[in-house]
């Protein structure tokens, strides 16, 4: 008898343990997810406060590469420094975990990952929606689903010959510089 309730009691001591165990590793588990989250709003956090920074230093990345290519045919050396500072400029994002996106012309547009900011009319319907000219590159997290800073980019936009042309005719009646030739002209005569 007195066998059989120590049995008893160890079992319920067994129970009371694992049901102890079980309650111990959820908490953990919960504990764990709490401070998954903790970080993921610290660096969202971070993120915002710092993306004005990131967006100058985009700006002075597309600078960079706009006077390194500027000067290239010129001065190699002043190019190289150019791209020197471009290149550190990416570095420095990429300890932020932010990389560029990539654009360049010949790419196709990217709703994700490109803001149009112009479009340039083309006959060639095998480059509508093609980027002609990037302006300033796009930057997002690693990582991300989610582009932080879309690229600038001037894209193609097909247009067919006889509207180009037509569109081209009118553009060039408006232009100042026709008018004034043909006033030039008629008071001439």
């Amino acid at each position: 008898m007195a066998a059989r309730a120590l049995l008893e009691t160890i079992a319920m001591l067994n129970s009371s343990i694992e049901g102890f165990q079980a309650r111990s590793a959820a908490y953990e588990e919960a504990n764990r997810q709490l401070h998954a989250r903790n970080e993921a709003l610290h660096q969202d956090q971070v993120r915002s406060l710092l993306k004005p920074v990131f967006e100058r230093l985009a700006s002075l990345h597309a600078q960079a590469s706009e006077m390194s290519s500027g000067h290239h045919a010129n001065d190699s050396e002043v190019a190289d420094d150019f791209t020197f500072f471009a290149t550190a400029i990416e570095e420095l994002l990429e300890l932020y975990d932010i990389v560029s996106v990539g654009a360049c012309a010949g790419d196709a547009v990217n709703a994700r990952q490109h803001a149009v900011v112009r479009v340039k009319v083309t006959d060639r319907p095998e480059l509508d929606g093609v980027v002609a000219r990037v302006q300033r590159q796009g930057f997002a997290y690693s990582g991300a689903g989610r582009t932080m800073l879309p690229a600038r980019v001037i894209a193609h936009r097909y247009v067919e010959r006889a509207v180009h042309a037509n569109n081209q005719s009118v553009a060039e009646s408006r232009d100042p510089s026709t008018e004034q030739s043909a006033t030039s002209t008629s008071s001439a005569e």
